[in-house]
């Protein structure tokens, strides 16, 4: 009986090892279903990364202002909480727009170079290094051009350098200023292109220009025009050295050789890859500014405030920046290649974020939206509605979950703390599109490839 038992267990084991094993046979095709389908989500949010960075290196966002409107918040906040330096090597001369007793005033006219001519001098003499027009001179004037560009050799004989402002034509590469002054200038001279970022105080000013037709490669640096303010500070900086113009895409750089290619790099600045470099602007008082009819009549008063400095001279009518209070409390295009100068002589630039870091960010925040519907999808079922008065209707208001917007509250912090602490901005608006664009793709993936 005890044998008879024995065999009966035997026979009840071996069968349900049967059943076990025939019930995980029937199981394991769905199993490796399920895992396939979390792999199909894996690549694709890895894909959502690649794609976010992609979108970010051809400026998608700005084609509707949100890049722009996004950093104008950040750098006019946080802006605002603190005081902006101003290099004391850069004095600013601006003819005022209403009728004086004296000229000139009004908007540039051919007529004020004979004028120009006079300050040349007189700032030579006051011991002035640099000195920098902020004026177009496109058409000739037989009448005083011939004084005016004497007083340009004159002052470069003493040791002052003469820098003009200029302005290239599309795929035009010869600066359009009269013939008479250019012969007295030479190549001292920088291209005048400005942009604004939506009325705050930061503003993007480019750095360089292209010398050719030819489209950049990406790899290796490329001869290029300076700007105005890259010329002023060229000459303050090395006026008897032989110094070239570079832009290195890869790096994200204009770059200062001396001589050639392949000549000692003097120095380096961050630019997009449009060789554009952004600047805050000051506050109207924390730059020193004086008035050209003031300084041209009573020179003698002033001369101390100019010896061994970049003076630029500029107007203010038909130079004013669009803004909030430009009516109220204009600010001139003058004051932004000054601040270029003075950004460019402290060192105190605004750095964009490396791509390598750029791209961490967008994978940590595409891993952590992630990880919050699969941990805690409950959690997630609380919603908020958030308002975006930036963006046209009806993309004005986004419903996301609580999460979602505790983690980019977080992110914000981080980044406002980043420009504060290091003048590094971050591409916010691809940063949040990874967060947000990874909750509803996982949302639409996990009930399509999950749902069994």
């Amino acid at each position: 009986m005890a044998g008879k038992k024995r065999r009966k267990s035997v026979h009840r084991s071996a069968a349900a090892n049967v059943a076990a094993t025939s019930a995980a046979g029937k199981s394991s095709p769905d199993a490796k279903q399920i895992q396939w389908r979390w792999w199909v989500m894996f690549s694709a949010l890895i894909a959502l990364s690649v794609l976010i960075l992609f979108l970010s290196w051809i400026k998608f966002f700005d084609l509707m202002g949100i890049d722009r409107r996004l950093q104008d918040i950040l750098i006019s906040y946080v802006g605002s909480t603190e005081s902006k330096p101003f290099d004391s090597r850069v004095a600013l001369i601006l003819v005022d727009k209403d009728t004086q007793s004296n000229q000139p005033y009004g908007a540039a006219n051919p007529s004020h170079r004979k004028y120009h001519a006079e300050l040349i001098r007189s700032l030579t003499q006051a011991g002035a290094k640099v000195i920098v027009f902020d004026v177009l001179f496109r058409t000739s004037s037989a009448e005083v051009d011939p004084d005016f560009a004497q007083a340009i050799q004159e002052a470069e004989k003493a040791g002052t350098k003469i820098v003009v402002g200029a302005f290239l034509e599309p795929n035009v590469y010869e600066p359009q200023i009269a013939r008479p002054i250019k012969a007295a200038v030479g190549d001292h001279w920088g291209i005048v292109d400005g942009g604004t970022l939506n009325k705050s105080d930061a503003r993007f000013i480019r750095l360089a220009a292209e010398k050719s037709s030819e489209p950049f490669n990406g790899f290796d640096e490329q001869p290029v025009f300076p700007s105005l303010a890259l010329q002023a500070v060229r000459m303050l900086n090395y006026p008897t050295a032989q110094t070239t113009t570079w832009f290195s895409p890869l790096a994200g750089q204009v770059r200062l050789r001396s001589g050639g290619a392949d000549g000692k790099l003097l120095d380096s600045i961050p630019v997009n890859r449009d060789m554009y470099l952004l600047v805050d602007l000051p506050g109207k008082d924390e730059i020193t500014h004086y008035s050209y009819q003031e300084v041209l009549s009573h020179l003698n008063d002033y001369a101390g405030n100019f010896k061994d400095k970049i003076v630029v001279i500029g107007y203010q009518d038909h130079d004013t920046l669009p803004g909030a209070d430009s009516e109220k409390d204009p600010r001139y295009g003058s004051e932004i290649h000054s601040t270029a100068m003075s950004t460019l002589l402290t060192g105190a630039y605004i750095r964009p974020l490396p791509v390598l870091y750029h791209y961490f960010f967008i994978l940590a925040l595409v891993a952590t939206a992630a990880f919050l519907q699969i941990r805690f999808s409950k959690w997630m079922d609380r919603m908020q509605t958030v308002s975006l008065p930036f963006l046209p209707a009806p993309f004005n208001k986004i419903t996301i979950p609580t999460p979602i917007l505790v983690i980019s509250l977080i992110y914000i912090l981080f980044a406002v703390l980043a420009f504060k602490l290091a003048h590094i901005v971050f591409d916010m608006s691809y940063h949040l599109a990874a967060l947000i664009l990874t909750y509803f793709l996982f949302v639409i993936g996990s009930s399509y490839f999950i749902r069994k």
